[in-house]
Parts: C-alpha cells; structure tokens; sequence
C-alpha cells in the first residue's frame, strides 16, 4: 500500500499517464530509454513497436514527467499500476 504522497501521485496521473506506465512496464521492463526510443523511432519513420495513439510528442513529454516522478521518489509506477 502506498504512502499518502505516493498515493496523492497515483491520484494526479492522468489515464494516458497509466496507459503509458502499463505500456513501459508490460512491453519494456520498466526501460522508459526504450520506450523513449520505440517513440522517436515512431516520429522519425522508422520502424517501431509500440502505437499508443498521434500525440507523439505528447507521450514523451509525459513519459520524461514519469521517468522524473520515479527517480524523484525512488519507486516504480508499475508496482502501482496494473490494468
């Protein structure tokens, strides 16, 4: 069970925010440099795995915004959230 302060982040996240967590957990191990990478890769033409939707730039500003959450707290969001 998470603190209140983890709890509160938990309660802030948006559900593209957890569907982006679900995504790097389930399809990268928890590797946001991977995931960071399928998205250029996307934007860049090149092959890639994972479509999340057309926003992008959209999923990796808020994929730095959870990569920062977990080194600020020292937790793993997908020990949080499970779909």
């Amino acid at each position: 069970m998470p603190n209140r302060k983890i709890q509160a982040i938990l309660d802030s996240l948006s559900e593209q925010d957890r569907v982006l967590v679900v995504c790097a957990y389930q399809l990268y191990d928890g590797n946001w440099d991977a995931l960071l990478n399928d998205l250029l890769a996307r934007l860049e033409g090149r092959p890639y795995v994972l479509k999340l939707g057309d926003k992008i730039k959209e999923d990796i500003e808020r994929l730095h915004k959870l990569r920062e959450i977990e080194r600020t707290y020292k937790i793993k969001l997908g020990d949080y959230i499970k779909i």
